[in-house]
């Protein structure tokens, strides 16, 4: 039988959903037992912390995410005082990186610099029928 797209891709979403229906309770018993867990061990407030019982040990890592406002920081600028307390890194420009990558002796120059490899490939489905 030919390679027929719509009947593969609806194929696959029927699998996806029946993952889900199958996997659902089960996620909703590790996050009660997950809860359970934190409820009774002490914790961090940031960082990890690591209790053990007789047969096993957990770990309880407790990050805390922080955000650098850098439009703040371009419209106010950073007094001497605290401006170490910012590392500044190069970000890559994809549209002028792949503009330079036309000449050879830039794009010589960039592989100093740019390593790329490929990243993980993914299927996105979206229904397009009536």
């Amino acid at each position: 039988m030919p390679f027929n797209i719509d009947t593969e891709l609806e194929k696959l979403l029927i699998m996806k959903a029946e993952k889900q229906k199958l996997l659902a309770p089960l996620d909703a018993q590790i996050a009660e037992q997950e809860k359970l867990i934190l409820n009774n061990v002490p914790v961090a407030i940031e960082g990890s912390k690591t209790t053990s019982g007789s047969l096993y040990k957990v770990t309880v890592n407790s990050p805390i995410s922080r955000r650098i406002d850098k439009k703040a920081i371009a419209k106010e600028g950073l007094d001497s005082d605290i401006a170490e307390a910012f590392d500044y890194e190069p970000k890559l420009n994809l549209s002028n990186y792949r503009a330079m990558l036309q000449d050879d002796k830039l794009a010589l120059k960039l592989s100093d610099f740019v390593t790329e490899s490929q990243g993980k490939q993914s299927v996105k489905i979206d229904f397009v029928g009536q």
